[in-house]
């Protein structure tokens, strides 16, 4: 599993989604003959980034005493290191081109699968609409989201808590 994900802090808009917002029942089809009902979304203008957004981020993400692994990435783009791992206060670089963060904790040093302290989040995203429709369909999905994150491209990266048990 990628447990990765590309973002510009800058641009994040991350931390608990609001509690006003109500989560839609979204019936699955179990027809295996026919395909999935299309459920219509309407677009819905993206709230702009959070002044604290980092530390709204990292503290939906992980607790203080957990180790989370940030990797800078190349200026020409995609990574060149395995990077590194930090606490909740600590410095890290962030990245003209971008940071790549793992969705997870990790163990300190941490920077493989195999890696994750604890199995947390997944990561859900799509290219194929524009951004306001992306925002409008992750909060139609009821989901429990801990952050959502613009990746400085065409998507956003919604971080979707699970429990070991769903593993």
């Amino acid at each position: 599993a990628n447990a990765g994900f590309r973002s510009t802090i800058g641009k994040a808009s991350a931390g608990p989604l609001p509690a006003t917002w109500k989560a839609k029942q979204i019936s699955p089809v179990v027809d295996d003959d026919q395909p999935p009902a299309k459920i219509a979304i309407k677009a819905e203008e993206i709230p702009e980034p959070l002044e604290d957004g980092r530390e709204l981020f990292l503290s939906s993400m992980f607790y203080p005493e957990e180790w989370f692994a940030v990797v800078p990435a190349a200026p020409c783009g995609g990574v060149k290191s395995k990077g590194e791992t930090y606490r909740q206060g600590d410095d890290f670089p962030i990245s003209e081109t971008g940071t790549y963060f793992r969705v997870n904790p990790m163990t300190r040093g941490g920077s493989k699968d195999e890696d994750v302290a604890d199995f947390r989040h997944v990561l859900i995203e799509s290219d194929k609409s524009g951004l306001a429709i992306q925002w409008a369909a992750i909060k139609a999905t009821g989901l429990p989201i801990s952050a959502v994150v613009y990746s400085g491209g065409k998507s956003l990266h919604a971080f979707v808590q699970i429990g070991r048990a769903h593993v």
